[in-house]
């Protein structure tokens, strides 16, 4: 005679192994994906020197501790509209 009561406990223990299994495997591959790249930058970018990024029409501005950059776009000319405002 089999005892089936053995068989559903060993089956259940095997399930619940495997859903563990694969869940951890789950969790690692999601962290490699990822969480690794930021802890472990392979490609950095280049740091560029913001001075060589200057256009002719541009400059650098120190407003307190706070650098910025600007380019003038011109005088401020308004074009002319092609009927007259009422």
């Amino acid at each position: 005679m089999v005892n089936y009561s053995l068989l559903i406990t060993h089956y259940g223990a095997t399930r619940s192994y495997r859903k563990k299994t694969l869940l951890s495997v789950a969790a690692v591959l999601l962290f490699i994906v990822f969480g690794l790249p930021y802890l472990l930058p392979l490609n950095r970018p280049a740091t560029v020197d913001p001075e060589t990024l200057i256009d002719p029409n541009g400059a650098f501005v120190q407003a307190g501790d706070t650098r910025m950059y600007y380019q003038n776009a011109g005088l401020g000319e308004v074009g002319q509209t092609k009927r007259p405002i009422q």
